[in-house]
Order: structure tokens, then C-alpha cells, then sequence
């Protein structure tokens, strides 16, 4: 070991060989790097007495529960109630301890406990003058408030803490407090703003260093906002930078699970297999955080559907029902509720009392759920069969998928009823969204019902009318037509190729076509509507 090497080092630093390991550690952490962050915690305890020093050891085992949830391990909660029994008297250690501890437990559903913690920690940080702690503790009452259903309560307490964060300086705060209202601004169906909120928040994670930390998980949010609008192509994008960054294995498998929603949507069975097992969902890996068990549990639910398999899926459905703690984090819960309900539908006519036992527990579980915004609403609406009203609302949202889906539900239930005229002009509405999305499973749900009603979807327009594209849009069509490579776009008009590709994505999905070979082929088409003249 170096440090043996060195005589006096300890005099020549100030400190001793035990604070050199807790600095390595906290670093660690601060980068993201939990190998070599479990090891100086490691090494740090075992040069430590826990009667003698046990605000240190208790600092200690803070840190490891950090790692441990880091690499999704067993064991933090058991790190953090200990540590937290060692500081029994009020101290900056105990107020640390407290900060961990009330997250972990408002994570997996225990609001109660977890705020009970965080109002404690809270007078102590205020008693202490010590104001980032204050600052994540009103952050992890947010996370109670958001579990709870109360979005714009936890808006308002992110923002809170934002602002502390800014005006002592800590990149930390700023950033969770960032990431979390990311989330709450999506939920609260204002996701255009999340998107930008999440532009910011990259650029902060490179101000301060944190960009394989705090900055992956940032991304996961704007992916999720990306997602929401339908943007899926940037989306994607934003997902394979974020994991090229090398997060944390928590921070993968949450940006694994956005990228899964994405290929069930486009119907890549391989690539929602190949997620889920790594997610360890196919092996029924025990899962803590509420929001992970929900969002993997739909996953797996839409998984089973995609492969035609609704019997599965109610079973899959069903254990989530079964599960204690499932009714939090309401948002969460409407929408795979909404998909809940299309599974007891499908499976009904084989499993008639399965399906209704399950659509009864459904039931009795949205009966507890707060509404909590325009998002929410929107999938009750969804849930409650109100298919008309859920589509206008996901309109209304910027949402293609989900609106399309509610249009699909609709026609069926206007077909049912010998409504022709009706099933037709929704069926109409729901093809050229699902069909920008490149949503194959969910344009051939829609082209099978047309064809079963004898039902002609509207063909697509010859051209473009003239303000559909930007400015800047039918400058990189010109050159698409010309056959240029983004790279070589971006050259000529002095942009990154990433700018070129978002570029590029918008404009097939303006134009309703799902190549740059269409999107060329279209443009010839369209020649002086567009503003410009065929090459």
C-alpha cells in the first residue's frame, strides 16, 4: 500500500489513513464509480471502532446503503436504520442519516415513516444552519407528496429546494432538485417544458462535474418527456448517450425500461425480451422501489399482449394487484390500470371470472387513487372506458400513442354498437398517428378492424401543404433529397449531426412516411408545395 510507503504521512496531510478512505469514497459516490466506492468503505470501517467513533461508522454505512442501492443490491435499508441507531443524539451525522433513510422508505411506499423522518431531519438542519441537508429533505417530502398524488405540491417543494441548492452553491441539490421537477412537470402534462427543463439540467451536470451521476439520471427524465410526446427517435437518442456514460446499474435499468415502452410500442418483441431479462423481470427478480415494480410490471404485462398472450399477461397483472404498497405513486398506477383494463378485455371471452376477479381489484384499487393532474385524468378516463373523452385529453396533452390507442378503443366500441360511420371516422383519425410513430402493432390493430368493417382508411396526402415543414426543415429535406448523410448536413449548414437526425425525424414523421427514401420520394412529389424545386 502507497500509504505505508510514505513515513509521516499522516502529519504531512493533517488527517489520517481513515479520512483518506472516507474522502475516496465520497468521491467515488460524486462519479458514480460504486466498485471502487464499496472498497474504501469497506477498508474504512475496518480501521474503525463503532463504540469509539460512531458518528464515522454511521457516515460509513450511509454511504454503503448508497452503493448498495446503486448497484441494485440487497441490504440498504438495513445499512441506513443501523447507521441511524448509532447518532441517537441530534447532530449533522444523524440529519445525514435521516436524509437517506426517509428517501429509501418514501421509495418503497413507507410515506408515513419516511415523512415522520424527513420532518425530524428537516428541524434538525434548520436548528443546525446547514441548508443542503435542509434542501434534500424537502425534496424527499416532494417524493412523499409525489407518491401521494399531490404534483403540484411537489413541483413547488422541488423548486423550493432548487433554490436553496443555488444559493449555497451545491451542484447536488440543483441537480436532484432538477431531475425530480423533470418528472413533475412531465406528470403534470406540461412535457414540453420538462424537455427544456431537462436540456438545462444535461448542461448543469457538466457545470459540476456530475454527468455520469446526476446527469445519466437527468437524461432518463428527458427520454421519459421525449417519450411521452411521441419524439420517440430523440428519445432513443438521449438513451444510448446516457448509457454510454456508464451510470449506475439503478440508472440503466431505469433508462432500459424507457427504451423497452419504446419497442413495445414499435412491436420489437427481441429487443422488450432481451430488457426484461436483463431487468431480471422474466426471473421474477424481488424489486423494492414502487416505481420500479409498477413500470416492470407493465412492461411485462405489455409484453405478454405483443406476443398474444392476454392469459399471461392477467396473471402478471394480478400479482401486481396482489402486491402491498401498489396503490402509490398515483400517476404511475392510472396508466397501468389503463393497460390493465385492455387485458381483462382481451381475456375475458377465455378466462370470463379470472378476468372479472381482476377487473375488480382493479377497481377497488382506483377507488383509493388521487387524480393528479391532466395526465392522470387522462388515463382514469382510459380506465373508466370513456374512450371519446380520453383521446380529446391526449390530444389535448400532445400525446400521438396514447391518443391513438384511445381513438382505437373507441371505434371498437362504435363498431360493437353497428355505428359504422362512427368506427370509421376514429379509425381514420387513429392511422396516420400510429403510422408516423412507425406504432406497427397498433397500425395493424387499426388497418384489421378497418378491414373487418370494410372500413377505407383515408390515403395519405400526394404533398405536403406548404407550412407544414420549417424553414429549417425543408433545408435539410432539400439535401436529404440529394442523397447527403447527416454528417454531411450538418457541415453545410454549420449544425451537429444530432441536431441533423432530430431534424430528420420530425420531418418523417410531418410527412407521414417512416424512411429518408419516402421522405425523398415525397419531396420529389411535392416540388413547388414545399417551397423548393426537385432536384
Amino acid at each position: 500500500m502507497l500509504w505505508d510507503k510514505v513515513p509521516g504521512a499522516c502529519g504531512d496531510i493533517g488527517v489520517d489513513h481513515t479520512a483518506v478512505l472516507e474522502r475516496a469514497s465520497e468521491a467515488s459516490h460524486a462519479c458514480a464509480d460504486i466498485d471502487k466506492g464499496v472498497k474504501f468503505v469497506k477498508a474504512a470501517l475496518s480501521e474503525l471502532e463503532e463504540s469509539a467513533e460512531p458518528e464515522r461508522v454511521a457516515a460509513l454505512l450511509v454511504r454503503w446503503g448508497a452503493f448498495k442501492l446503486a448497484k441494485t443490491k440487497p441490504g440498504a435499508l438495513e445499512s441506513f436504520r443501523r447507521a441511524l441507531s448509532l447518532v441517537p443524539e441530534p447532530s449533522s451525522t444523524r440529519a445525514d442519516v435521516l436524509v437517506k433513510l426517509s428517501r429509501h422508505l418514501m421509495l418503497t411506499g413507507q410515506v408515513a415513516e419516511g415523512t415522520m423522518l424527513a420532518e425530524e431531519g428537516l428541524a434538525l438542519a434548520r436548528q443546525l444552519g446547514d441548508r443542503v441537508i435542509e434542501g434534500e429533505l424537502i425534496i424527499n417530502l416532494a417524493l412523499g407528496y409525489s407518491l401521494d398524488g399531490e404534483i403540484e405540491r411537489t413541483f413547488e417543494a422541488n423548486t423550493r429546494a432548487m433554490r436553496l441548492g443555488e444559493e449555497v452553491g451545491s451542484g447536488q441539490l440543483i441537480l436532484r432538485a432538477v431531475a425530480n421537477n423533470i418528472d413533475a412537470l412531465n406528470e403534470l402534462g406540461r412535457s414540453r417544458e420538462a424537455i427544456e427543463l431537462g436540456r438545462e439540467g444535461e448542461a448543469l451536470a457538466k457545470k459540476y462535474g456530475r454527468v455520469r451521476a446526476s446527469g445519466a439520471f437527468i437524461l432518463n427524465n428527458l427520454a421519459e418527456a421525449l417519450e411521452s410526446l411521441g419524439r420517440w427517435e430523440e428519445a432513443v437518442q438521449v438513451i444510448d448517450h446516457a448509457l454510454s456514460l456508464g451510470p449506475t446499474q439503478s440508472t440503466r435499468h431505469h433508462l432500459m425500461r424507457v427504451r423497452a415502452d419504446i419497442a413495445l410500442a414499435r412491436g420489437e418483441l427481441d429487443l422488450v425480451e432481451g430488457i426484461l431479462s436483463e431487468l431480471g423481470v422474466l426471473k421474477d427478480r424481488q424489486e423494492d422501489f414502487i416505481q420500479d415494480i409498477t413500470n416492470s410490471s407493465r412492461l411485462h404485462i405489455g409484453w405478454h399482449m405483443l406476443k398474444g398472450e392476454p392469459d399471461h399477461a392477467l396473471a402478471v397483472a394480478e400479482r401486481l394487484l396482489n402486491r402491498p404498497n401498489q396503490a402509490h405513486k398515483a400517476a404511475l398506477a392510472w396508466r397501468t390500470l389503463s393497460m390493465i383494463r385492455t387485458v381483462c378485455d382481451a381475456a375475458g371471452p377465455g378466462l370470463p371470472e379470472r378476468a372479472a376477479r381482476v377487473r375488480a381489484m382493479a377497481a377497488e384499487l382506483a377507488a383509493t387513487l388521487a387524480v393528479s393532474g391532466p395526465v392522470s385524468e387522462a388515463y382514469r378516463l382510459t380506465f373508466d372506458g370513456d374512450f371519446d373523452a380520453a383521446a380529446e385529453a391526449w390530444e389535448r396533452l400532445e400525446r400521438p400513442h396514447a391518443r391513438a390507442k384511445s381513438l382505437l378503443r373507441a371505434a371498437t366500441v362504435r363498431a360493437r354498437a353497428g355505428d359504422k360511420e362512427g368506427a370509421a371516422s376514429r379509425l381514420r383519425a387513429a392511422h396516420p398517428l400510429a403510422t408516423a410513430l412507425l406504432a406497427a402493432p397498433l397500425v395493424a390493430e387499426v388497418e384489421g378492424l378497418a378491414r373487418r368493417l370494410g372500413v377505407t382508411l383515408l390515403e395519405e396526402p400526394t404533398a405536403p401543404s406548404p407550412d407544414l415543414l420549417t424553414p429549417r426543415e425543408l433545408e435539410v429535406l432539400r439535401l436529404v433529397a440529394l442523397g447527403r448523410t447527416n454528417r454531411d448536413i450538418a457541415a453545410e449548414l454549420f449544425i451537429s449531426a444530432k441536431t441533423v437526425s432530430v431534424h430528420v425525424s420530425n420531418i418523417l414523421a410531418k410527412l407521414r412516411v417512416a424512411t429518408r427514401g419516402e421522405g425523398r420520394r415525397r419531396r420529389t412529389q411535392a416540388g413547388v408545395a414545399v417551397g423548393v424545386t426537385p432536384s
